[in-house]
């Protein structure tokens, strides 16, 4: 048998190979949808962002010519000089301990280099990035937009690398057809005795000042959440292009109290019901998909509810998601998966299984002091 070789992704071609790599591993398993190929390219661009920065690192694992396993390392500022924090994500490899031994290694090395103390993840570089954790049951449900289906001895890989399970993140499935209990409706009646408050959908035509409402209300709204990093004015600006793109603004609603924003509600397409079987390319039959098709997208995705603290105990949360199911319902979904949501956030736990009533996957995150 060939070496096992470990390199630092530097070039196109390298990165081509670690990209690419998923489509080796799950060409076999009909759950598996491959993501936008549009999208990992323009966030692992070696020459932007934490990359450039060199905030992250990419790993290959190699025997002979083939490609046997990947991993990222990444970091950021805030979190590294506070908690010690580094990341491990887009883990990606055969069944094979040594694989995925030696590739930990050279994540964990590579961080200790800056002063980590410990390792978390996976994330793909931040927490509220696509794809966090690993998936934990449910492998005969595809993936939701954004959300990650992964291999199950990933799990085992974590326990035989000495991981422990820092967080599990739940999502959860709602109807439309489904009527809302009577508790949340009550608490969104609550709400809506805020005086002056006014909801209304994303403004498209100001996208840019809509993305540093959004931020500031994450900021504020989540700064005490486990694992949460601050929403930075460039991936506010990201967030919202890929928004406007492919967000629905019927369904994206903010709530201001004297014209003052203090709520939104973020719900997203589920484009994987359309993109399945396009092998991760837009162009050109992703493109034509997304603009014949969409309207036959059925399902959504929450992918954010964020209330100011001092409105948190409002109802306005209960309201927020009150409307925002009355637009889906007009806007013709049927159903949509909520999250996802830290096992930890007992508050929002709640309000998700009042809507949904049960758990439809769980995602799990690992740590390790190194």
């Amino acid at each position: 048998m060939p070496p096992l070789i470990i390199t630092q992704v530097a070039s196109r071609g390298d990165l081509r190979s670690f990209i690419k790599l998923p489509w080796k591993l799950y060409k076999d398993d009909r759950y598996w949808i491959p993501p936008l190929l549009i999208e990992l390219k323009s966030r692992l661009n070696l020459n932007r962002g934490l990359l450039r920065m060199d905030q992250a690192a990419l790993f290959l694992a190699r025997r002979g010519k083939e490609v046997v396993g990947r991993i990222s390392a990444s970091f950021l500022r805030g979190r590294l000089r506070v908690f010690g924090e580094g990341n491990f994500g887009y883990y990606e490899m055969i069944d094979d301990i040594d694989v995925a031994g030696a590739l930990m290694d050279r994540a964990i090395s590579w961080l200790k280099e800056r002063k980590a103390k410990q390792v978390i993840g996976p994330y793909n570089f931040v927490l509220e990035d696509p794809c966090p954790g690993f998936l934990a049951d449910s492998y005969d449900l595809p993936p939701c937009f954004m959300m990650a289906y992964s291999k199950p001895y990933y799990l085992d890989h974590m326990k035989a690398l000495g991981f422990e399970k820092a967080m599990d993140l739940y999502t959860y499935e709602g109807r439309q057809d489904c009527p809302l209990p009577e508790k949340l409706l009550s608490r969104a009646q609550q709400a809506e005795s805020i005086p002056n408050l006014r909801m209304r959908c994303l403004d498209t035509k100001n996208i840019y000042e809509e993305a540093e409402i959004i931020r500031a209300i994450f900021n504020e709204a989540l700064k005490s959440n486990w694992g949460y990093a601050p929403l930075s004015r460039d991936r506010a600006r990201n967030m919202a292009r890929m928004a406007k793109f492919i967000g629905d603004e019927k369904i994206i609603l903010i709530a201001e109290v004297d014209g003052k924003p203090v709520g939104v509600v973020i719900n997203l397409p589920n484009y994987n019901e359309i993109l399945g079987n396009c092998n991760g390319r837009l162009f050109p039959k992703g493109a034509l998909r997304l603009l014949f098709k969409r309207r036959s997208i059925h399902s959504t995705r929450s992918y954010a509810l964020a209330v100011l603290p001092e409105y948190q105990h409002s109802g306005l949360g209960s309201l927020l998601i009150r409307e925002s199911f009355r637009e889906g319902k007009k806007a013709g979904y049927e159903r949509g998966e909520i999250g996802w949501v830290l096992e930890s956030n007992v508050e929002m736990g709640a309000l998700a299984q009042l809507v949904a009533g049960r758990t439809r996957k769980t995602y799990r995150v690992f740590k390790k002091d190194i």
